[in-house]
């Protein structure tokens, strides 16, 4: 009976993963939807995108450790990408995912690959802020969809893409939440 609940638990958990997942691939157009958050891991990131530059372990704290934050080099951006270093009970948790699960995307494209209305639909759903301290720089973002895009108005090119997890997937999977037994929503927004 206990198995059969877990398997019920995991098949649910996994059609809202993948629900907020396809979400960000309906409001930015490929190819920066290929890699998806909480989905995508290290195999499905080399397959599509190659070695990174920057693979090698690093020391910290003279301890040898990997680097969770790998840069790959694609033909019209650069990508950085930041995976899980492992589930809540992990030395250093953030999201209760796989470890080399990946947590956050963001592409730099180069300079004049992408236009924001291109890369915007529904623009409604985005709230836009200067972003950092550069006056010319607006940051459109969606907490909902889990997407910044940051533009240089002054040039008119678009500087970063980033997906990162939803607000759904925060309530999903966030660690503190874990350890404290909250449950997951469902996907009509109630508790399980």
């Amino acid at each position: 009976m206990m198995t059969l609940r877990l398997i019920l638990c995991f098949l649910l958990l996994s059609g809202c993963l993948a629900e907020l997942t396809v979400a960000q691939t309906a409001y930015i157009p490929s190819p920066w939807t290929k890699i998806r958050v909480f989905e995508s891991n290290l195999s499905d990131v080399e397959r599509l995108f190659g070695d990174a530059r920057n693979k090698e372990a690093r020391i910290v704290q003279g301890e040898i450790k990997p680097n969770y934050r790998r840069i790959y080099d694609l033909p019209n951006a650069v990508a950085f990408v930041t995976y899980s270093q492992g589930k809540c009970d992990s030395a250093q948790p953030l999201w209760n995912v796989p470890e080399w699960t990946v947590i956050e995307v963001q592409y730099s494209p180069d300079e004049g690959t992408e236009k924001l209305k291109d890369l915007l639909a529904g623009m409604k759903r985005y709230k836009s802020k200067q972003a950092g301290d550069v006056e010319t720089h607006t940051e459109y973002y969606s907490d909902e969809l889990g997407i910044s895009v940051v533009y240089d108005n002054e040039i008119n090119e678009v500087l970063h893409i980033t997906l990162y997890p939803s607000e759904k997937m925060k309530l999903s999977y966030d660690c503190d939440r874990v350890r404290k037994k909250v449950p997951p929503l469902l996907k009509n927004g109630r508790k399980a």
